[in-house]
């Protein structure tokens, strides 16, 4: 199991984004592959099939800020 919000942070270079890419990947097939290829192959056709889209939070918005930023949307 995964916890439903995560938050990665830390300086540039440390891996957050390759750890996103895993986690996701994990938290739809179960487990990720080891290979960074085969890792990218695979997140990116779940980016393309729209079930998995990344959010970066900006350091300058405030938490209220950037999620009442964020609207639904309905297909009517």
């Amino acid at each position: 199991m995964h916890p439903l919000n995560q938050i990665l942070y830390g300086p540039p270079g440390t891996g957050k984004t390759f750890d996103t890419m895993r986690i996701a990947v994990e938290i739809i097939e179960g487990k990720a592959p080891k290979e960074h290829e085969e890792l990218k192959k695979r997140y990116d056709n779940y980016v393309k099939q729209q079930q998995i889209t990344m959010v970066t939070f900006h350091q300058s918005y405030s938490y209220e800020d950037f999620v009442e930023g964020i609207k639904a949307e309905s297909n009517d």
